[in-house]
């Protein structure tokens, strides 16, 4: 498992957060949209990061992240890093597409998290993800993808979604990528 981000944002605030070793909980105060395997997770991830807000929805589109956004940041809820775990349910477009959602969020540090699914767009859509952050001083990546690579047992049969055996290896890739442990 990957101990850290792939690529980590300017701006956000891992000296702040602390990590308590008896309890496995992180401080870190992420908004994490997602789609249904990030809705997998949730129970877990809200375990490990108690101060997470997260909004995960089945089927949920990449392009729906600012409208997302907006309502929790109008809430108070914005988090001082949004993790953007979407891109399972369709194609991104193209750079321009993540850049809507980046501009979205007002400078925040924005995490992309790669995505496993067996469609013709997942290795596209990753390689967008990736391209992006390289350029955005921003933007990070956490890497779903290489931490479920070779492991089916995290996945059902559709290789999408979380088993029991894959939800917290999610949730503590996320809590990794905040809290280095």
């Amino acid at each position: 498992m990957n101990a850290h981000a792939e690529k980590v944002p300017a701006g956000v605030p891992l000296s702040s957060w602390t990590f308590d070793a008896a309890t496995g909980v992180c401080s870190a105060d992420p908004l994490i949209i997602g789609d249904s395997v990030a809705l997998g997770a949730a129970d877990i991830i809200q375990q490990i990061m108690p101060k997470a807000v997260i909004d995960a929805q089945v089927s949920r589109q990449i392009t729906t992240a600012p409208g997302i956004y907006a309502q929790h940041a109008g809430a108070g809820q914005g988090g001082s890093v949004v993790v953007v775990a979407l891109g399972d349910n369709g194609p991104i477009r193209d750079e321009a597409e993540l850049q809507s959602i980046v501009d979205a969020m007002d400078g925040k540090p924005v995490y992309f998290l790669t995505l496993r699914v067996p469609v013709s767009w997942q290795d596209q859509n990753n390689a967008i993800l990736r391209s992006f952050a390289t350029s955005h001083s921003n933007v990070g990546i956490i890497d779903w993808y290489g931490t479920s690579e070779g492991h089916s047992e995290y996945l059902y049969d559709d290789g999408t979604h979380l088993t029991p055996q894959g939800r917290p290896v999610y949730a503590t890739m996320l809590r990794q990528a905040f809290c280095g442990q």
